[in-house]
């Protein structure tokens, strides 16, 4: 199930962005001034701390900050690098567990009309999680490396400020060969973020 979803997403990079073909063609701008942007989002990350059960992960807040540049822009399309960061905490007092995300990415940001909203954003890229406050850990320490596949969308108001809507997934593969499934990956965790985005 985990490689169908990475599969499908991986396809909508590639093909969807044709749409935009509509646009006016106009020079293609690698590294242009002003693509530097800032993002501060609110998210509810759903993760298990404790790694054993699965099925039964938590939900909590989490703020998330971050910084990306424009690589390459095709004014209708926007090749983007990204990172950012965030900080969850499950539990109360002595049982309390922070979850660190750091996320590195490379996604895609395009508009259906030209520049004209909305546009819709697609990443993949590497998540780290960490577990800090865990002294021990019997699944596989106390950093996890995970694959991200992001999906969201972006609405404008103004030249410089946008409202930025996400949804994560963080899966993890299975260094464990089964003999009855060929798909031994897992999700981990995921995160549904909304915020806002300052192009400088």
């Amino acid at each position: 199930m985990t490689k169908r979803i990475m599969v499908l997403i991986l396809l909508l990079m590639l093909v969807v962005p044709v749409l935009g073909q509509r646009a006016p063609k106009k020079s293609v701008t690698f590294f242009a001034p002003g693509s530097f942007y800032i993002y501060l989002q609110g998210s509810m990350a759903w993760v298990n701390p404790d790694h054993f059960i699965y099925d039964s992960k938590e939900g909590t807040f989490a703020p998330v900050f971050g910084v990306g540049f424009r690589a390459v822009d095709f004014n209708w399309m926007y090749l983007n690098l990204e990172f950012d960061f965030s900080q969850a905490r499950y539990g109360s007092g002595y049982d309390e567990a922070r979850v660190r995300f750091y996320n590195f990415k490379l996604g895609t940001e395009f508009w259906l009309s030209g520049n004209r909203n909305p546009g819709f954003l697609m990443a993949v890229g590497v998540g780290s999680i960490t577990y800090p406050d865990l002294s021990y850990n019997s699944y596989n320490g106390n950093n996890e490396i995970t694959f991200l596949l992001e999906v969201g969308m972006k609405v404008k108001l103004s030249r410089h400020l946008s409202i930025r809507s996400d949804f994560r997934f963080f899966t993890e593969p299975d260094s464990v060969s089964d003999y009855y499934y060929e798909d031994n990956s897992h999700l981990i965790a995921t995160a549904l973020s909304v915020g806002l985005q300052f192009n400088l």
